[in-house]
């Protein structure tokens, strides 16, 4: 059945090319990568909205997976493969499953290069010099065992036995099988699949999150939330510094719409341009619903959904609309963001118009055009420096303050008449970008007389339709985004309808000051989630962590994802009904227990007392009640509390657990005004460790307790210090703190009048055991 199942996947792979406009024939040079002009644009294949652009362009496995293969190999005395990557049967196999997993199984773009593509070519070359019908079980322990020492999480592991699972057994492809089960360690690779395990059962339980919380400030999957002081420091961030270059721009007001309104980082970034819709609501009398207690208008932000039924068509992506209600406490800021980002990339979208319509870089301009140098640089390069003097950093911090595209028009035309009237040289940079396109481009007189020989750079003309030959044919990845996607109702959607736009590769932005001028570049894209989600990793260099708090950088990390789980959490926190929060980011309600990060404390609250019992509890004895009520508490005071219900009524019941949950508790060193009935005193009744819960009275055997613990501390104190300190015990020195410590307390103890407490301002050791990290939702 192998060769059989086989030849029909690469069968349906060709149907799949033929139809996609895809030569099937793709050359593999000497280093094992795919030449350019033959790769397959995957991202075109199922119109994926771009960037990023994903590229069948390599049969050669990673170089993680060479080093890992090579150690293998030579360890256990394999043959090492005379090349290390696909034969002509692996290449086909890769390139149908490529078609197949995009145009069958609708997976998405980044999973089958990742997780798929990336471990068949893996597959394959640990294979050799087998076919893919011929694989064993030797070749598939092998290609496990590379997988193992590949990265430090062991997903690329559970990748390799997921693809054999699937592909391998599951599509019949081989002679020999199931082959999965032969995915196993050698024996000297058991402790890496003991992360391989973990993460396994990790990903197979983090849905589970009502996990056994042992305390009332413990919450659920609290990892999924955002580290307390990135997000503050990021929020501090993007809503109080001055962006330092448009790009910059761009992302601060991505990242505060995805705070503000909870959705995906994805489908920010697609907002069309006209996202907002206003309505308004009047009373049957045609008066302002606000006369009868009602709300007379309300903003709605309307976007693209990701993660619906009916995202895929036959053959390619399909963008659904929806809209979402902003609530009213966010709708200026909202209004503000969008209004000011329009502003911003105004000049960009008509360009980018343009382009899609005329099909060239430089609509406004004729190709028979001559253009100055400095001219044909800025809208080449995107930088606003033209001169060797620079621009006055006045009119750069004035742009920076709202990035308002006429000042942009201001310092250019600044520079021009510098250089026409002034006699201003121009900037050196100009003179080497030209030997970039000597070659390709012509200098030419304003007149269009061709220059041979020394060039005076103000006389210096290029030609508009060279200059759009030699971008075409040299930068084809600065290519302005003109690629559209398919609506739901049949529509395009082209990149310049987008409401976020940045300039393309710009590498100059930023440099010594420098800014783009993004009135004048051609190349212009939409804003892409790789790029945000980078910025957010403080260990980038580049990253907005790096660049605005570079001091602690390093431990600044945060997920654009954390930010939904955060604004799902806070509503249901509030009370706010699931049904409604399923309409705000959902669409089923059962979805919604994986974003539900509430405290045990905070669930509880949910938990409704009736009226007749809720006036004999106190607050502790409340949460205590609910506890023991929902089944959270066990014990010889829960069995206490069954055994009264159920023989003098719930009324004597309540009134037992409200004696045990309050009250003075009497220890050996005075009183403790904090219950501890629920757990045992984290610090094994140390209260004398300046813990503010301890109370003095007037008990002799209290007072003897203390004396007698005075002067065991101060006996033990006199025989360190009466040692020699070659002959002190290893740590002497930190006992003989802590020991001090201590009697310092118990002084203070002694000396304390009876009812008044020890340590009004010490620490509550009570609460200070609880193991669980605080989060960004505790205070």
């Amino acid at each position: 059945m192998g060769k059989t199942e086989y030849d029909s996947l690469v069968a349906e792979g060709r149907y799949f090319a033929q139809d996609n406009q895809l030569s099937w024939h793709v050359p593999i040079n000497d280093d094992g990568d795919v030449p350019k002009q033959f790769r397959w644009n995957l991202s075109r294949v199922i119109s994926a909205p771009t960037p990023p652009v994903f590229w069948l362009s390599t049969a050669r496995v990673p170089s993680s997976a060479e080093r890992a293969l090579k150690t293998i190999y030579s360890s256990r005395q394999y043959t090492i493969p005379s090349k290390l990557w696909l034969t002509d049967e692996w290449w086909d196999l890769y390139k149908a499953i490529a078609l197949h997993t995009l145009l069958v199984r609708k997976n998405k773009l980044p999973h089958v290069s990742v997780n798929i593509l990336k471990i068949i070519r893996i597959l394959g070359v640990c294979c050799f010099p087998h076919t893919p019908w011929e694989v064993s079980s030797e070749d598939t322990r092998k290609a496990y065992n590379v997988s193992l020492l590949i990265g430090a999480s062991g997903k690329t592991a559970l990748n390799m036995e997921m693809v054999i699972r699937l592909f391998l057994d599951g599509m019949h492809l081989t002679d020999a099988r199931p082959l999965s089960q032969y995915c196993q360690p050698f024996q000297e690779y058991r402790a890496q699949q003991g992360k391989v395990d973990a993460r396994r059962k990790s990903e197979r339980t983090f849905r589970h999150t009502d996990l056994v919380r042992k305390n009332l400030s413990d919450r659920k999957s609290a990892d999924r939330l955002p580290d307390k002081q990135a997000f503050w420091e990021l929020v501090d961030i993007i809503f109080t510094e001055q962006p330092r270059t448009f790009s910059d721009f761009i992302r601060f007001r991505v990242i505060q719409l995805c705070i503000l309104t909870g959705l995906r980082i994805g489908e920010i970034v697609s907002l069309p341009a006209d996202c907002l819709r206003k309505r308004t609501y009047s009373t049957k009398d045609g008066e302002p619903a606000e006369a009868e207690h009602g709300i007379t208008t309300s903003l709605t932000l309307r976007y693209f959904s990701e993660k619906n039924v009916t995202q895929f068509s036959k053959s390619s992506l399909i963008l659904t609309e929806n809209t979402q209600h902003v609530p009213p406490m966010f709708s200026d800021i909202v209004e503000e963001i969008v209004e000011s980002t329009l502003l911003a990339t105004s000049a960009m979208r008509v360009r980018l118009e343009q382009q899609t319509t005329q099909k060239c870089l430089f609509p406004e301009l004729h190709h028979n055009k001559f253009v100055p140098s400095y001219e044909a640089y800025t809208r080449v390069t995107g930088s606003i420096t033209i001169t060797n003097c620079g621009v006055p950093p006045g009119m750069i911090e004035e742009y920076r303050e709202e990035y308002n595209p006429s000042l942009l028009d201001k310092i250019y035309q600044f520079q021009v008449r510098e250089i026409e009237h002034n006699d201003q040289k121009l900037s050196s940079n100009i003179r080497r970008f030209h030997h970039l396109w000597k070659n390709n481009v012509g200098a030419y007189t304003r007149g269009g007389r061709k220059i041979s020989g020394r060039l005076g750079w103000k006389g210096i003309y290029f030609k508009v339709s060279q200059i759009e030959a030699f971008l075409n044919e040299f930068r084809p990845n600065k290519r302005p985004d003109v690629a559209p996607v398919k609506l739901q109702n049949g529509q395009f959607h082209f990149p310049h309808q987008n409401l976020f736009l940045v300039p393309t590769h710009a590498v100059s932005e930023g440099r010594h000051g420098n800014v783009t001028n993004s009135n004048l570049y051609y190349s212009v894209s939409k804003a892409s989630t790789q790029d945000v989600m980078r910025m957010l990793d403080g260990s980038s260099k580049d990253s907005i962590f790096a660049r605005y708090r570079p001091q602690i950088a390093e431990n600044l990390f945060l997920r654009t994802h954390s930010i939904r789980h955060l604004q799902n959490t806070e509503l249901m926190r509030l009370n706010v009904a699931d049904t409604v929060v399923s309409k705000r980011f959902r669409k089923d309600v059962r979805h919604a227990t994986a974003y539900d990060h509430r405290s045990l404390l905070e669930d509880l609250k949910n938990i409704a007392i009736d009226d007749e019992f809720a006036s004999l509890l106190s607050e502790r004895g409340q949460t205590i009640y609910k506890m023991v009520k929902t089944g959270k508490l066990s014990g010889s005071i829960v069995d206490e509390f069954r055994q009264i219900e159920m023989s003098e009524g719930t009324k004597v019941a309540v009134q037992y657990i409200q004696s045990e949950a309050d009250g003075f508790h009497v220890t050996p060193y005075g009183l403790c005004l904090n219950a501890f009935t629920i757990e045992t005193c984290p610090k094994h009744l140390e209260c004398f460790n300046n813990c503010k819960h301890l109370a003095r009275t007037n008990v002799q055997s209290e007072e003897d307790n203390l004396k007698k613990l005075r002067s065991r501390l101060a006996e033990w104190i006199g025989v360190i210090e009466n040692q020699p300190i070659q002959n002190r015990p290893f740590g002497w020195k930190n006992q003989l703190d802590h020991t001090r410590d201590r009697l310092d307390a118990v002084d203070k103890a002694l000396a304390t009048k009876p009812g008044l407490r020890v340590f009004p301002d010490g620490h509550d050791r009570y609460e200070g055991h609880c193991g669980s990290k605080p989060t960004i939702l505790d205070t």
